[in-house]
């Protein structure tokens, strides 16, 4: 049986379509079959439908399927293997892992990686502190569209923090 074939059917089921009744048990239930056939895009969404849930257990299979799945090279995948070791889902804390999975995600420029990884680089978390790094990551992330980055980057200005001088008038911007 082909492998792709259950992630089709998956997103079939989770969505109702193609008059399939919606059933999100029956579609994870797809998505593991084509996973435990080496699709690797079933191995992505199952291991991030997993990695959301509540259950450490669940998180823990989660991570496990995305392991899997990196080998596609997804700056997607990427981020959310260096938030679960960020913040500790299915797999203990290491902010020395984070960070190697949010620099290569935000090297492909996934914005969202590259907010995160700048709060880790501000803060000295998995590797040096660097406030010059930091501050372009937070000037590319809030340059597309990130509005954490940019509520930082006016922090920053108002603060006289990340080697920017005190401005006011760039903090209210």
């Amino acid at each position: 049986q082909h492998a792709t074939a259950y992630k089709f059917l998956a997103t079939m089921t989770r969505k109702g379509r193609g008059g399939i009744v919606a059933d999100p048990l029956e579609a994870r239930r797809l998505l593991r079959q084509g996973a435990e056939r080496d699709d690797r895009y079933a191995q992505y969404e199952l291991g991030a439908e997993l990695v959301a849930l509540p259950a450490p257990q669940e998180q823990a299979e989660g991570i496990a399927w995305l392991n899997k799945a990196v080998q596609l090279g997804w700056p997607q995948i990427q981020l959310l293997l260096g938030l679960a070791h960020r913040d500790g889902t299915g797999v203990p804390r290491d902010y020395t892992q984070a960070r190697a999975w949010l620099v290569k995600a935000a090297a492909q420029s996934l914005p969202k990686a590259q907010y995160a990884l700048a709060v880790l680089t501000e803060q000295g978390l998995g590797g040096a502190r660097n406030e010059t790094e930091a501050l372009t990551l937070y000037q590319k992330a809030a340059a597309r569209g990130i509005p954490d980055a940019a509520l930082r980057l006016a922090d920053a200005a108002a603060q006289g923090e990340l080697g920017i001088p005190v401005d006011p008038a760039k903090a209210a911007e």
